[in-house]
């Protein structure tokens, strides 16, 4: 997991969530500001268009209900479990 950048303090996968959930990410220990990277809003990015455009071709003969259950699925893991697991902060410029 990642660290506060201001008081390098540990983050629990709970205080990521909130951060990521959150419009203005604030350390849940030291109170400050901090903003995503644009590093992992990238990856993130990446790892989640990616794979919805294999599945999207893999499964075209497949039946479409089936398709877009699996689609949700992968949007469900991605938005509550992968995004607070790669999201880095920073300090903002103030």
């Amino acid at each position: 997991m990642s660290k506060c950048p201001i008081c390098r303090k540990p983050f629990t996968f709970r205080e990521k969530y909130q951060l990521t959930k959150t419009k203005t990410p604030t350390c849940p220990k030291c109170k400050n500001t901090l903003k995503e990277t644009t590093v992992s809003k990238l990856l993130f990015g990446l790892i989640f268009i990616l794979p919805i455009v294999y599945f999207m071709s893999i499964f075209g003969e497949w039946d479409s209900i089936l398709k877009w259950f699996y689609l949700f699925i992968w949007i469900v893991f991605c938005l509550f479990i992968l995004q607070p697991v790669l999201y880095r902060y920073d300090k903002t410029k103030s």
